[in-house]
């Protein structure tokens, strides 16, 4: 290899395979993406995926992202997907320069929450970067899903990109991904090189080395490398090394098309038909040409369709605006007006690339304080998925202590409530705000200036008694049946049956209740709920154990 460097006045490989970001093409479709992500970085916007076929240069694209990167950015890169959560949870941590601890599950996502909501005070963010996406595993994309639920009213706590082949796109578009393609605003999908940019690509590396592409390929070699890479850059990478080091050992210089051809024959390379038009000088320019039109026409009509929306929202008025947006649907972030305390809050999801509907944003969530009050109140549960007489939610007669009742701002949610007052999210306590608070029908939709009690959470608010006078302890609620299932594994922790009850919260989507008993009486029921708790397998306390 150093041979032909030398020989064809090169300062270093310009057809290594390596993603160098200092090698880094610009091409539309790149050069549109990189903006794209670093948008989404800098404004906080939570989570995006970067697609494209194997060789198309995505992972050269990330290196140049995170060269591009403030200082205040920390970025933790994995370069596969087939991880396990606890596996990343881990490398996190330790990127973070975290104490590890014990190895479990609950104990480190603790000691993440706490470094995000101190990162942002510092004004720094954290982003996690997933290669080859299309391996991560549906179970591990749904945690991701609930670890990104940390956000403030106008931006995201954690950022995550997913980078991976077309598959990727198509796993998240799977029903139990459905709510994880909701929340990825962005969509950047790499496309090939047009065969002027296959041109381009070659020059543009050559001339990095210290050379230029007329100074080592002749016209027609250029041209039939182009139609055999069919507008992928690893494909170019590889048929312009191997040609290098043929035409080097044949004193070729400029290589001709003639040592294109033969590499390609003998050395069985791009296996199968290239794609891709014969590509001589008039035809290239000619189709850059035609791309740049059609890339102006799509620009043009672009620019219409949003001069027309907004044409229609003045026209209605913001008046009938705001009455049809009282209900909050999600958005595109946009900034919010100044507030007097930052609420930790969920922000509005975004369509693919953006949306242009108004938006409605958050004011703080309004305090209407009930110093500590107490209420000797019987809450009723919202299980609505059997028939049969089931424990309900806080439904023993306890003497409930509530922190606060909390009027809704515009743009908060349960999650920002439940970070808010109880300094995690998990759907246990969603499930415990729904229990005590009747009129929220479904957890994913609150109506503006709606009153919630916030309840205080102790051992004795885990005893529930059903219509027929059944003690069962509440161990948990969790988003799916085989989070729930894990908890069959802990019946020696007590001599009772674990029951798990599905729980419709909405209409497409299940909770899973865990309920231990029935116990003679509620003293037996906390001995249970101690002994769970002591182990760290009681999320309303935030020590769930690796199960």
């Amino acid at each position: 290899m150093s041979g032909y460097i030398q020989y064809y006045g090169l300062s270093e490989n310009p057809f290594d395979i390596s993603p160098d970001p200092e090698f880094f093409f610009p091409s539309e479709s790149h050069r549109e993406i990189l903006s794209s992500l670093l948008y989404v970085v800098k404004e906080r916007k939570g989570f995006m995926l970067v697609v494209g076929e194997d060789g198309i240069g995505k992972t050269v694209l990330i290196n140049r992202l995170i060269k591009f990167l403030d200082k205040n950015v920390t970025t933790v890169y994995f370069r596969q997907g087939n991880l396990t959560f606890e596996h990343m949870l881990k490398e996190i941590l330790i990127k973070l320069k975290l104490p590890l601890g014990r190895i479990i599950k609950g104990t480190m996502l603790h000691q993440l929450n706490e470094y995000l909501i101190q990162n942002l005070v510092r004004g720094n963010n954290l982003i996690l970067i997933i290669d080859e996406a299309q391996d991560i595993s549906k179970d591990v994309m749904e945690e991701l899903r609930l670890i990104s639920n940390l956000e403030t009213s106008t931006s995201k706590l954690l950022q995550i990109i997913f980078v991976g082949q077309p598959k990727t796109e198509t796993k998240l578009n799977t029903r139990e991904l459905r709510q994880l393609k909701q929340r990825i605003g962005t969509i950047g999908r790499i496309t090939r090189l047009s065969p002027a940019e296959s041109m381009e690509y070659i020059d543009h590396r050559l001339l990095n080395a210290g050379c230029n592409s007329d100074s080592v390929f002749s016209p027609d070699a250029l041209a039939l490398i182009c139609k055999y890479a069919g507008g992928l850059p690893r494909k170019i990478n590889i048929l312009c090394h191997n040609a290098l080091f043929k035409g080097f050992k044949r004193s070729e210089k400029p290589i001709p098309a003639s040592t294109v051809r033969k590499i390609r024959n003998e050395n069985n390379l791009l296996a199968g038909k290239p794609t891709g038009d014969t590509a001589n000088g008039g035809k290239l320019k000619l189709r850059f040409l035609f791309a740049k039109i059609n890339a102006w026409l799509k620009r043009s009509l672009y620019f219409c369709l949003t001069a027309g929306c907004i044409m229609i929202a003045v026209f209605l008025g913001k008046e009938y605006l705001n009455k049809i947006l009282k209900i909050q649907q999600p958005g595109t972030s946009l900034k919010p007006p100044a507030v007097s305390e930052e609420v930790i809050t969920k922000a509005p999801v975004m369509e693919e690339i953006a949306t242009k509907d108004p938006v409605i944003w958050a004011d703080s969530v309004k305090n209407t304080h009930v110093a500590s009050s107490e209420f000797d109140q019987l809450a009723p549960g919202h299980s609505k998925s059997t028939d049969s007489p089931k424990p309900s939610v806080t439904s023993a007669k306890t003497k409930v202590r509530y922190k606060r009742i909390v009027s809704i701002g515009q743009g908060a949610n349960l999650s920002s409530l439940i970070l808010n007052n109880y300094n995690q999210v998990n759907t246990t306590l969603m499930d415990f705000i729904m229990a005590f608070n009747p009129n929220i029908a479904n957890p994913d939709l609150i109506l503006i200036d709606q009153e919630i009690r916030i309840p205080e959470i102790t051992e004795s608010n885990l005893i529930a008694e059903s219509s027929d006078g059944s003690i069962r302890a509440h161990l948990g609620t969790f988003s799916t049946n085989k989070e729930a299932l894990k908890y069959k594994n802990f019946i020696s922790i007590t001599d009772h049956e674990i029951e798990i009850i599905p729980l419709k919260v909405s209409p497409d989507e299940t909770w899973f209740r865990v309920m231990a008993g029935p116990f003679t009486n509620k003293e037996n029921c906390l001995m249970t709920i101690q002994a769970f708790r002591q182990r760290g397998l009681l999320p309303a306390f935030n020590k769930i154990s690796k199960m």
